[in-house]
């Protein structure tokens, strides 16, 4: 432990000073590109581009009866999809707020069912195609809450997390939420695949293990069939560039919780260090709040080794991800650790990371269990407030899936805290024209409603008293919009904050809904 402690303060207090280096030279880099002729700039950031667009598989898969889904009519901005005349997991016969009603405007333009072009007489003017505009978001504003709704999509690693979440709470693969929904759900990752049979980490990146391996789950979990072609192609992509040993640490998380990977191949997520004294100076309480709340579930899965029970599926999905060469039977787990595709590395390990990993590893093997259990203890009681506070929305996308599974590990699926997870799955899921995907957040609906409201503004202040333009829609979509913003406010801190890692609350903005509740300075004030 004085090995580990030593390695990490060499690292903290080193690197503030390579940081500080690094600071340095990136102002004096800012400083000579400040200065190059516009040309040389546009050729640089050509070059900057990190990858050129990924190659599809092919022609987009359209959606069928688009028509049919609808936006629940929630006034507090939730945004949760479903199709009419379809049961819906956890409501069924209690939860039709929408009431039987045709698609909206706002429901249209999310699912690309809007015309492209609309006839109209060209603007005169800049500011009669101003207020145009300002009609348009009028059109397209949602009507129960009055929020500019938005496909917040992008990564290819989020959906995956939730799908193994509910496989662990036991529903069986292709059970797992209602069909209209998996369907839409495979229409997308379909429409993801690229031409090389791969996933990359996100929508626009070349293909890599992280995005394969969990992508290929997660098509298997919603009931594709092991010998589809877009599954032997990405078969054919794992197996061809190292297989799920080759896979980054988040994929090894994900696929050691589903029991197709071992826990001896993940490197340490160590639970005590949450235990250790706040001034310590590595302590997570000091990480980036979107880092600390991800690998706090890690850590406590990683504790608890949890890992779904064997079964024929699984069993199935370990012959399918391994290449044949090394099998799931025949893999060395230990000697993985730092086993990364080119694809999937930004950055090489450090020696000071793979030292502080390998004390990490021998600490496991006389960590005491009454201290094991301590910081699971501490652990579990975090993840509660966080839940609580957040009305288990989470943060984020990542550790709603891992939380959703610690709850499964600690309570069992029957809990209230597991099927309180189960409830606001579908707040993160997103239909658009290309499929049903997991978003980056449970929405942007604070962000992008504040700032159109500020453009709106301007519109009304710039035409004050043009009785040539029809001003209504604007006034209107200000009107229901302010009263969106103002309602999203948070009202509250939470209970005893500061002892759990959380800063003050009241009176911010968050990103997404008053019910998500963190407070970010940017949104506070846009939304202000």
């Amino acid at each position: 432990m004085i090995a580990f402690l030593f390695a990490l303060f060499y690292q903290r207090f080193l690197g503030l000073f390579f940081d500080t280096r690094k600071a340095a030279a990136a102002r004096d880099t800012q400083s000579r590109f400040a200065r190059l002729p516009a040309e040389q700039v546009a050729a640089l950031r050509s070059r900057m581009d990190p990858y050129p667009p990924p190659r599809r598989l092919k022609k987009p898969l359209g959606g069928k009866d688009l028509e049919g889904w609808q936006l629940k009519d929630y006034e507090n901005g939730r945004q949760v999809w479903h199709k009419q005349g379809s049961p819906t997991s956890k409501n069924k016969g209690r939860d039709n707020r929408s009431g039987g009603r045709s698609q909206s405007e706002a429901e249209k333009h999310f699912l690309g069912l809007l015309p492209k072009k609309v006839r109209s007489s060209p603007a005169s003017s800049a500011a009669a195609a101003a207020v145009h505009g300002a009609a348009f978001l009028r059109r397209v504003q949602i009507p129960a809450s009055g929020h500019l709704g938005n496909d917040y999509g992008g990564p290819m690693f989020l959906l995956p997390g939730i799908l193994i979440a509910l496989y662990a709470g036991g529903k069986r693969e292709g059970e797992l939420l209602p069909e209209p929904q998996q369907a839409e759900m495979r229409r997308y990752l379909r429409n993801q695949q690229n031409a090389d049979g791969g996933w990359g980490i996100s929508t626009v990146a070349p293909s890599g293990l992280f995005g394969s391996c969990l992508s290929y789950i997660a098509l298997r979990l919603l009931g594709v069939a092991a010998d589809d072609d877009a599954l032997v192609d990405a078969r054919a992509f794992i197996h061809a560039n190292g297989g799920p040993t080759a896979a980054p640490q988040w994929a090894k998380f994900w696929m050691s919780v589903l029991n197709v990977f071992s826990w001896e191949g993940v490197t340490p997520f160590t639970p005590e260090l949450w235990i250790m004294p706040r001034w310590v100076p590595f302590h997570p309480w000091r990480f980036w709040c979107h880092c600390r709340m991800v690998y706090l579930p890690m850590a406590y899965c990683y504790g608890a080794r949890f890992a779904v029970p064997e079964t024929q599926f699984i069993r199935d999905l370990r012959d399918e991800l391994y290449p044949s060469t090394t099998p799931y039977g025949a893999t060395r787990f230990r000697d993985t650790w730092f086993d990364t595709s080119e694809l999937d590395r930004y950055e090489p390990t450090s020696a000071v990371l793979r030292a502080s990993f390998f004390v990490l590893g021998l600490y496991e093997y006389v960590a005491p269990t009454f201290l094991r259990n301590r910081a699971q203890s501490w652990l579990l009681q975090l993840m509660a407030v966080e839940d609580m506070s957040t009305h288990y929305i989470d943060i984020g996308p990542v550790n709603k899936a891992m939380n959703m599974v610690c709850a499964l590990a600690a309570y069992g699926p029957r809990s209230q805290q597991y099927q309180s997870h189960e409830e606001r799955v579908g707040d993160y899921l997103w239909l658009a024209a290309d499929g049903m995907k997991m978003q980056g957040y449970n929405g942007s609906q604070l962000w992008d409603t504040a700032f159109a409201v500020q453009a709106t503004v301007s519109v009304l202040r710039a035409t004050k008293g043009r009785d040539d333009l029809d001003l209504e829609p604007a006034r209107a979509f200000v009107r229901d919009a302010y009263d969106f913003v103002d309602r999203m406010q948070v009202r509250d801190n939470v209970p005893n904050g500061e002892y759990y890692y959380r800063h003050k609350s009241k009176g911010a903005w968050p990103f997404s809904t008053a019910e998500h509740g963190w407070p970010i300075s940017d949104c506070s004030s846009e939304g202000l």
